[in-house]
């Protein structure tokens, strides 16, 4: 329940009220109208929305003759602040329902209100004060169903990595980091915005099997609740797009893969490079000669304007994949890969174990490589020769 809180004890309110998430599913904190003058409020939203972009949203006002709420009022994610919220937009159906309460009472901003925190359960807080000295804490306590990062006004919406998935512990990812992009519009905007998402790996309470999806899950817009609602279930994505300029985009993870060939140029399979030529720092022939001859701009002037030439499919920014990433696109693993190469990209592979960039933590001189042949994931000396497939995207 939202409680009447004097100035002095807000910081311990906020410890105290912070340890209810841990206890808490969803719970709406209401003040019910009080006799006395006082700061009467509720907090509406956030709910339970699967992309973790919602409203925060509700209503305050005071009682109190001649005093007014302070605005904006802050905003916090498990104890922190995290925005500042503006007030007061008009609200009939507060006044109907509320006599006493002025036609402008409502608060309202579309945010990513579970960016700062990665526990299981978020409590959301909503500090009202006025120039009366009173002080109103409205809360609510949610469950997360998917740990998000991102915001959608950026264009690309990113989603934490499974846990375990250290970067000396590659056999411990479960499924590869899920990806959301703005799929019918280059911006963010209401009423027009929907999202596509892929590799979810986990599941809200309705509506999506609680297996992990591989395909496509969208989202969609909502007015009503100013945030991002399920609209589909798991879909079928084709695991490949091939570029046609020597490359594939993984329509999974959005990266974009270099495409081997057999016609002994520097995208033969069949060249093998090393990883450092030291013993430990990336200093062998796949940084210096496979990344350096990818990643070549020649710049010309021409009638005064600068011409980049060079870099492989248009791009310079061509690196070594991580073993988490390498690993990715084996389609099976172990015994199950009967039929090598273990995966679908277009193209060739060679049956080796491909470099990777991911070194051992406990020993500079190894680094981890994957396995076309076998589907499986091993270490190796740095010094020694093995293919390398270079990758590019975040």
């Amino acid at each position: 329940m939202a409680t009447r809180t004097p100035c002095a004890a807000l910081a311990a309110t906020l410890l105290t009220t912070t340890a209810l998430a841990a206890t808490l599913l969803t719970t709406t904190f209401v003040l019910p109208i009080a006799a006395r003058a006082e700061i009467v409020g509720l907090l509406e939203t956030p709910s339970d929305f699967a992309s973790q972009i919602g409203n925060v949203q509700g209503w305050a006002y005071t009682t109190t003759p001649g005093a007014e709420l302070i605005q904006p009022f802050d905003v916090l994610v498990n104890g922190v602040k995290i925005l500042e919220v503006p007030c007061c937009s008009a609200r009939a159906d507060v006044r109907d329902a509320h006599p006493d309460a002025p036609l402008r009472t409502g608060f309202s901003a579309v945010t990513n209100w579970a960016r700062e925190a990665d526990e299981d359960e978020i409590l959301v807080q909503v500090v009202v004060r006025d120039t009366a000295g009173d002080m109103l804490v409205l809360a609510r306590s949610e469950v997360q169903t998917f740990a998000f990062v991102g915001h959608p006004f950026s264009g690309i919406v990113e989603w934490l990595e499974p846990a375990g998935a250290a970067a000396d512990g590659p056999q411990s990812l479960p499924v590869p980091r899920s990806r959301c992009t703005l799929s019918n519009t280059a911006e963010f905007t209401p009423d027009a915005a929907a999202l596509t998402c892929t590799n979810l790996a986990a599941a809200p309470p309705s509506g999506l099997s609680p297996e992990a999806c591989l395909g496509a899950v969208r989202f969609e817009w909502d007015r009503a609740s100013q945030g991002f609602k399920l609209a589909s279930g798991c879909e079928a994505l084709p695991r490949w797009t091939d570029n046609g300029d020597g490359t594939a985009t993984d329509n999974r993870t959005g990266l974009q893969w270099e495409l081997k060939t057999d016609d002994g140029s520097i995208h033969d399979k069949d060249l093998e490079f090393t990883w450092s030529a030291s013993g430990a720092a990336p200093t062998g022939t796949a940084f210096t000669d496979l990344l350096a001859t990818l990643n070549a701009n020649d710049a010309a002037l021409s009638n005064g304007t600068l011409v980049q030439t060079g870099c492989f499919a248009g791009h310079c920014d061509w690196r070594v994949p991580t073993v988490l990433e390498l690993k990715d696109i084996l389609d099976a693993e172990g015994p199950a890969c009967v039929s090598p190469p273990c995966t679908t990209i277009p193209g060739e592979t060679a049956l080796d174990y491909h470099w990777s960039s991911t070194g051992l933590a406990e020993l500079d001189t190894v680094a981890w490589a994957v396995s076309f042949e076998f589907g499986v994931v091993i270490t190796d000396t740095k010094t020694n020769a093995r293919p390398v497939r270079a990758v590019r995207g975040d």
